[in-house]
């Protein structure tokens, strides 16, 4: 047997952002693209042969990963769940044969949610109760984005068939829905959402090019970014996600990168670009920081999920705008 590696060795000549001699900020640290790349022990004829089809990215979306180290990623095409358990090396599938569009995944409540658009359902599944199980008791329409929000116990779904924001309570009910027809902010293409408590919720509003900020009670707190093609702007903005400062993240498809703006919206740096080297994308969708302030993001057309690390953010350099 091949002795399990590190998953994410550390290297010399890492790539970082903002590139020397400015104080680096973002540093990449390495990709999954497949169980192989958990590096797990392995016999020679494994080696040989590599993983099965069925372990490998082929459209990844959205990401997800929990405190003990097991990274979610929905897979569009192939209409699963990836679990790439870092702790144990170990790789499943999840939702095989249950799922038609898996469009959302979060971690919250001990619990992995998923979101299915085309179904217009939310499921729970956890290691302890691994058959797939039916969330949400409310008429979702086409759920694209999740995220958990401990403080209510409570799950947000941002709904693109509506245009809101819905709160689920712990089993599953209807409890909020936001913004009303009636709000001075509308929500043209909810996609993606992501919750901190310094920051509230923010989903990114794709059509509209810009982030909007809501309390989980509903009350409107702003918008980050705007369209455009300058710095701080947004062109096709996809996953959202924040780290443990209040720092937020957004993945802009058309740009082929991610930006970085503080609490108040204003622009800190940006990193990515269009290609498949290290670092580069091809239409990223999704993106979460861990607990480690890792930064994990969905290289949709790059059949990967790449890796960075929150090392500090700049001074400010940007500026927020409100409704």
């Amino acid at each position: 047997m091949q002795p399990a590696g590190e998953i994410f060795a550390p290297t010399a000549d890492a790539k970082v952002w903002p590139p020397a001699p400015a104080q680096p900020c973002v540093k990449y640290l390495g990709s999954i693209a497949s169980a192989a790349d958990l590096k797990p022990a392995r016999s020679l004829w494994a080696r040989a042969v590599g993983p099965e089809p069925g372990q490998k990215l082929v459209a990844p979306i959205d990401v997800a990963v929990s405190p003990s180290d097991q990274v979610f990623v929905a897979d569009r095409d192939r209409r699963v769940v990836h679990c790439f358990d870092l702790g144990t090396r170990r790789h499943m599938l999840i939702g095989e044969g249950t799922l038609e569009l898996p469009s959302a995944v979060a971690w919250g409540d001990e619990r992995l949610f998923i979101a299915d658009s085309r179904m217009g359902q939310v499921f729970t599944w956890s290691p302890e109760r691994p058959q797939l199980t039916r969330f949400d008791r409310a008429d979702l329409k086409s759920p694209a984005g999740l995220a958990y929000v401990p403080e209510r116990q409570a799950l947000c779904v941002a709904d693109l068939g509506t245009r809101t924001l819905v709160l689920l309570d712990r089993d599953g009910k209807r409890i909020a829905q936001f913004p009303p027809d009636d709000a001075p902010v509308e929500l043209g293409s909810p996609m993606h959402v992501a919750y901190h408590p310094d920051v509230g919720l923010v989903v990114s509003d794709t059509i509209n090019g810009r982030l909007v900020r809501f309390d989980p009670d509903g009350t409107c707190r702003g918008t980050i970014g705007s369209a455009g093609d300058g710095t701080g702007n947004l062109a096709l903005p996809k996953g959202v996600a924040a780290d443990s400062e209040g720092h937020v993240y957004v993945v802009d498809a058309r740009f082929e990168n991610v930006q970085l703006f503080d609490r108040e919206g204003r622009v800190l740096m940006d990193f990515g670009e269009e290609g498949v080297q290290p670092g580069q994308f091809s239409l990223p969708a999704g993106i979460c920081v861990d607990g480690r302030n890792r930064i994990w993001v969905a290289d949709t057309y790059n059949c990967r999920v790449q890796v960075f690390q929150f090392l500090g953010a700049p001074p400010a350099s940007g500026g927020a705008s409100d409704e």
